[in-house]
Parts: structure tokens; C-alpha cells; sequence
């Protein structure tokens, strides 16, 4: 049977004894190698680009693979300046309205906002996430 890093077989061969601090510092060193793996990436990531805009080409093929370069625009918009400059018929069919849930979730509790009125357009999901705290030594 082959088992995660960290697991050991328990007492009666039942359920595994788990070494939750080995695979705390397992997580830990994994995460660090991942993050000097993305800032590696970056550099190497700057360097090609500079290479695709100055020799005009998109794709390099080396005996591991192809890599491509491709550029685009993101857009955004203002929006009081959108508001402004379209008739409210198409600013509405154009945009979205998205809560600010800090903000309510503040107007709820200065007493301006009523919980029982806004619980039926409540919806909640749980999310659940690994964080790593770096050490300072």
C-alpha cells in the first residue's frame, strides 16, 4: 500500500497515525520551493518577451516543446465617467451590480440596515484554503 508522506501504519495496522507536524513542514517546504519556482518563472518569462518584441516572432521550438507569445489588451472602465456618457437604458444593460459585502455587513451593525430584510438574498459558500506564515529567522 503505498501512503502519503507523513503517514504511518497505526498500532494495529488499522487507520493510519498521521505526523501532521512532518507534513506541516513538508507543506511549508513544498510552498517555498513553489514560490521560488513562480519568481524563477517571472524572470525567465521577462526575458523571453523581450526576445519576442525585439526579433518580431511569436514561437520558439526547442527539443522540450514550443513557446509562444501572445499580447493582448485587458479593458476597463470607469464607471461614473460610463454613467455619464451613456443614456441609463444601455448603462444598465451593460453593467452588473456586485455587493460590497464589508460595507453592508457594517451598515447591519451601526443599526441602518435590518439582518432579517436582507437574509433571503443571503447566500454563503465555504472556502477553504492552505495558508503558510513565513518565518522571520
Amino acid at each position: 500500500m503505498v501512503m502519503a508522506p507523513g503517514l504511518n501504519r497505526g498500532i494495529h495496522g488499522g487507520w493510519p497515525a498521521v505526523d501532521i507536524a512532518g507534513i506541516a513542514r513538508e507543506f511549508i517546504e513544498v510552498n517555498q520551493q513553489r514560490r521560488e519556482l513562480e519568481r524563477q518563472e517571472e524572470y525567465l518569462k521577462g526575458l523571453l518577451v523581450e526576445h519576442f518584441r525585439t526579433a518580431r516572432t511569436s514561437w520558439i521550438e526547442t527539443e522540450k516543446g514550443k513557446v509562444g507569445y501572445v499580447e493582448f489588451e485587458r479593458v476597463d472602465y470607469d464607471i461614473d465617467m460610463l454613467r455619464k456618457a451613456l443614456p441609463q437604458a444601455i448603462f444598465d444593460l451593460v453593467t452588473k451590480v456586485s455587493i460590497n459585502d464589508v460595507v453592508l455587513m457594517q451598515l447591519v451593525r451601526d443599526g441602518k440596515v435590518d439582518p432579517r430584510d436582507i437574509e433571503p438574498a443571503r447566500r454563503t459558500s465555504l472556502i477553504r484554503r492552505i495558508v503558510v506564515a513565513r518565518t522571520l529567522w
